[in-house]
């Protein structure tokens, strides 16, 4: 996710700083990944963000970090 010429969506704006964020699947999550954004005509990094600030903005409140690693009250899932 270093340095990307993406135009804004979904809240993402070009001039924002970007961290690229290391995460271990499966290779067949790889492979369902690449082939589930490809049919939306996304990268899987596009689509990863898409999905993450989809999860975002539907779960507006409290910080997990703030909440104890907690949300709505339930335990936050893993993976």
């Amino acid at each position: 996710m270093h340095g990307t010429n993406e135009v804004s969506f979904h809240g993402y704006r070009p001039d924002e700083e970007v961290v690229e964020v290391p995460l271990l699947l499966t290779q067949r999550q790889v492979a369902r990944l690449e082939a589930v954004a490809g049919e939306r005509g996304l990268t899987a990094g596009q689509l990863l963000r898409h999905l993450l600030q989809d999860f975002l903005s539907m779960t507006a409140g409290p910080s997990p970090c703030r909440s104890g690693g907690t949300e709505k009250g339930g335990p936050v899932p893993n993976g």
